[in-house]
């Protein structure tokens, strides 16, 4: 499994490295936490992410706050491919969105999920 590892993040931009120092083989979820130094980063804050200058669409949510209300950790996701080789850099900003939006659809029997890929 594919895992990146970051480091406690007084700076920003911060750099990411795969574990295994290459990514995965084939396209999978991977998420991720990094730890941010006090009142480095404040409550609200959005980040984006790239590889090689481009941008990797990516999923944040807070996970903890220091005391002052900055945050203390983050979590992150993407959808990791043989082609995100990295250097890979987390940053302050909007997160690229994905090529394809997941769509749903609900009614009284039944609610459709259309991943642009995989649908019903």
């Amino acid at each position: 499994m594919a895992s990146l590892l970051p480091v406690l993040a007084l700076a920003q931009p911060v750099s990411l490295s795969w574990l295994d120092k290459s990514p995965p083989p084939s396209k999978q979820g991977v998420a991720w936490g990094v730890p941010w130094a006090k009142g480095k980063i404040q409550k609200g804050a959005t980040f984006t992410l790239t590889t090689a200058g481009q941008p990797v669409p990516l999923q944040s949510w807070p996970l903890a706050y220091w005391p002052d209300g900055s945050l203390m950790w983050t979590g992150h996701a993407i959808s990791a491919a043989p082609d995100i080789a990295g250097p890979l850099e987390l940053a302050p900003g909007t997160a690229a969105l994905p090529a394809t939006a997941v769509k749903t659809t609900s009614d009284a029997s039944a609610i459709e999920i259309d991943t642009g890929t995989i649908h019903p």
